[in-house]
């Protein structure tokens, strides 16, 4: 499934395990520049068109506790851009509202990889794509 250039979110519940620098939760499955949502270091982040920390935490998640992962990009009313949103257990934690709409269209997402590889060390559970 792609993704769109008007509305898209992604959420999971994850638990990590075993040490790893970038796992990614849902992100494109060809390794393409698309789209990528991920831990970086354990920090939650998420974007699309190579800007993979267009939102981003401060918090790190090497817990080995669960956590609802929640990514949302809708366009902005001028339709030029759009707000992208990363929320970790119901609460935000970064908003860009100047990101930039996907050039081309959208790759296949995959869950707990990109580009087959990248892959996520721990447990993913409930993971949803919403588009429209």
């Amino acid at each position: 499934m792609g993704l769109s250039n008007t509305y898209y979110s992604k959420s999971m519940w994850i638990k990590t395990a075993a040490t790893a620098t970038a796992m990614n939760l849902i992100s494109d499955v060809t390794g393409g520049t698309q789209s990528a949502f991920y831990l970086e270091t354990y920090r939650p982040s998420a974007g699309h068109n190579g800007g993979w920390n267009t939102v981003i935490s401060q918090m790190t998640l090497n817990d080995n506790k669960w956590h609802f992962m929640f990514n949302e990009f809708k366009v902005n009313p001028s339709g030029t851009n759009g707000t992208m949103v990363l929320s970790i257990d119901g609460v935000t934690v970064s908003t860009n509202t100047n990101t930039p709409l996907m050039t081309g269209p959208s790759n296949a997402q995959g869950i707990g990889t990109f580009g087959l590889s990248s892959y996520f060390t721990g447990l993913i559970d409930d993971a949803m794509i919403v588009v429209k």
